[in-house]
């Protein structure tokens, strides 16, 4: 699977955003940069984390 804009993805690894996020938090990946970075949102904030320190969740239904 591919993370794309619109999907779910959890958080393996918060280090960087620890004000932010907390571990296994399922967040929706609203833009990635070229960078390799994600902007994701918890319905509250905006945040930039690395795509390597998420992981994409499966969406049933």
């Amino acid at each position: 699977m591919t993370i794309k804009p619109g999907c779910t993805v959890e958080v393996q690894d918060r280090t960087g955003v620890e004000l932010y996020l907390v571990e296994g938090q399922k967040v929706k990946v609203l833009e990635i940069q070229d960078s390799g970075m994600l902007k994701v949102t918890d319905h509250f904030n905006d945040i930039f984390i690395p795509r390597n320190q998420v992981k994409e969740v499966k969406e049933h239904g």
